[in-house]
Formats: structure tokens, C-alpha cells, sequence
């Protein structure tokens, strides 16, 4: 490969991702303001001629709670705990006067009408694969019903992000048989290695590497191997939401500008993710920072020749590199 690559991979989900997290009730403004940033990220995309990966909650598509009810996959999730299941807590807490926060056909559409844009997606149900009582059969069901819902707008899935990053090499197979063929996963690195028990050190190192210089990021595209059909294509940062003390904005900001310099000077891959939702507590200068990423992706472009790729574009160069 001779430039390198910036992925951007967006996990949209709206309330669906936070549902066993935050009360919605609690958090208007934040999802209003999520829903208005929107437009303006795209519109930003498509101007700097960005390619971007809009892994895309299944439950999103349907424009109603009855709609949603009448395309329930064959087989719901049995968790053990019930309050991690979509369905779980629609049954017992979702309220209709929030509809907007789970109900995006539109966004979708405006999505599929910016160029360069990819949509992909994050399960059906937001579904969790390292929760107690996942399965293979409930798993396959939620993707099943991801392709089956995304195809009115005529969206075929080919890539997928794991929500809460839970990917278990163990679901290739199903993730495969779904026609899907690049998987977001972790970064390489022990700290982000499910199997690492001792959490709390793993918050405390992931979140120092955000500011200051602990791991290597960025990798090459030549080095990632097809698993059953699948390309394994790790996360390299995590856009962290604003911060109150501005010093670590500026340190974090500063410390994806340098990752991304790298990358291009080494020609690999850099994969930059966030959740649209994380906009929303600062909207106004959160967009004044992708501002200045894509500002100095457009330098590292002209000055390296790096290139904005979805995540089904990479897969496409390295096959269509495996192949020739």
C-alpha cells in the first residue's frame, strides 16, 4: 500500500446504545441536540469528500413502537440480566412521547442520500455478545432481521460493529453467514482485551493513552489476515467526548492529530470512532473538532497522499490487493 488510510466509523444508535445506561427523561437536550448535529456532520463529510462508516442500530429503521413490535426476530435474547435487552426494556420503560430518540428512518435516508457515506450495522437490538445467555441461534435471528429491516432502503449490511465492542472471534461464523464481511474490533492491545479482568486498570491506562503517547495506534492494512471471510479491522482511537478542564481537550485532540500523522507517514491505517450521541453534550465546539480533524486530514492528503476509507472500502482494497 503505498498512502495511508483514515477510517471514520460512527456507531449510531440514539437512546437504543444508552437505554440500560441513562434515563432518557434525563437527557432531552443531549438527544435533541444529538438529532441536530446530525445534518451537520454529514453535510461536513460531504464537503471534504469523507468516507464514513454509519454502523446503524437495526431498531432505528421501523418509524413506531408497533412497527418495531411487528418485526421482532424469530428468536428474542434470554440474558440472564433482562435489563440489558432492547426488548426487555421496551416492555417496561419505553414511553412514546420520546419516539424521536428511537426512531431514525429519516436520518437513515439522509445518510444514504450523502456521498461517500457507508452504513453498516450495530445488530438489530443492540445486542450484546459477551452478556450471560447470548447464543449463536438469538444472534444469527438479530442479524437476520438487521439485513431484513436495512433492505426497504435498499442498505446491504457488509460491515458491523459490536455494541459495547463485544466481539468474540467464536461469532464469526454467524456474523459471516449474514453476508457481512469487515468487523470493527479492539485495539490491539491488553487493554482492551476482554479476558484482562482487572478493570480498573484498563479504564486508567486506555484513558492516559488518550492524552499522552502509551501505545502504538496505527497498523498495517498488508498485516490483517481474512478470519472465515471476515476482515478483523481494529479500532485505533476513541473520539472521547468534551471535557470540562479544556488542557485535556487540547491533549486529546492534539494526541489523534500526531496518531494520524504517523499513520500517513508509515502509510497504515488509522480508525477513529465515536457515537453521533457524544456530540451532544457540547455540539457547538465538538463540531469545531472535527473541524480541525478533517482540516488536518486534508493536509496529511495532500501532503502524503492519505486517503479517507469506509470500513468496506478497506476490506475492498485488501482483497482486491489478495486477489491480484
Amino acid at each position: 500500500m503505498q498512502h495511508g488510510i483514515f477510517t471514520i466509523s460512527l456507531d449510531f444508535e440514539l437512546h437504543w446504545g444508552r437505554f440500560d445506561k441513562v434515563n432518557v427523561s434525563e437527557n432531552k437536550q443531549y438527544f435533541e441536540n444529538t438529532l441536530a448535529v446530525i445534518p451537520r456532520m454529514l453535510h461536513l463529510f460531504e464537503q471534504n469528500n469523507m468516507e464514513i462508516t454509519w454502523a446503524t442500530v437495526g431498531m432505528l429503521y421501523c418509524q413506531s413502537i408497533q412497527e418495531l413490535k411487528e418485526n421482532y426476530p424469530s428468536h428474542l435474547p434470554n440474558f440472564e440480566n433482562p435489563k440489558v435487552s432492547a426488548y426487555h426494556f421496551i416492555d417496561t420503560q419505553y414511553e412514546d412521547v420520546y419516539a424521536r430518540f428511537y426512531f431514525a428512518k429519516n436520518l437513515i435516508e439522509n445518510i444514504l442520500k450523502t456521498k461517500g457515506q457507508e452504513i453498516g450495522t450495530h445488530t438489530f437490538a443492540h445486542y450484546y455478545c459477551e452478556e450471560k445467555g447470548h447464543t449463536k441461534q438469538t444472534f444469527d435471528a438479530d442479524l437476520k432481521n438487521a439485513t431484513k429491516i436495512s433492505k426497504d432502503l435498499g442498505v446491504q449490511n457488509k460491515s458491523i460493529v459490536m455494541p459495547r465492542n463485544q466481539f468474540n472471534l467464536n461469532d464469526c461464523e454467524v456474523i459471516n453467514d449474514n453476508g457481512i464481511v469487515v468487523v470493527r474490533t479492539n485495539p490491539d492491545l491488553w487493554c482492551w482485551n476482554f479476558n484482562f479482568k482487572i478493570e480498573i486498570l484498563k479504564k486508567i491506562v486506555r484513558s492516559a493513552d488518550c492524552y499522552v503517547p502509551l501505545f502504538k495506534t496505527h497498523y498495517s492494512l498488508a498485516s490483517k489476515k481474512l478470519h472465515n471471510g471476515l476482515l478483523l479491522l481494529p479500532a485505533s482511537r476513541f473520539l472521547k467526548p468534551l471535557h470540562k478542564i479544556t488542557l485535556l481537550n487540547k491533549l486529546r485532540l492534539r494526541r489523534i492529530k500526531n496518531e494520524m500523522t504517523k499513520a500517513a507517514k508509515a502509510n497504515e491505517c488509522y480508525h477513529l470512532w465515536w457515537h453521533p450521541h457524544n456530540f451532544g453534550i457540547n455540539p457547538e465546539q465538538a463540531m469545531l473538532e472535527l473541524g480541525e480533524i478533517i482540516s488536518h486530514f486534508n493536509f496529511l492528503n495532500k501532503t502524503y497522499n492519505m486517503k479517507s476509507k469506509s470500513m468496506i472500502s478497506t476490506y475492498n482494497m485488501l482483497v482486491n490487493k489478495t486477489m491480484s
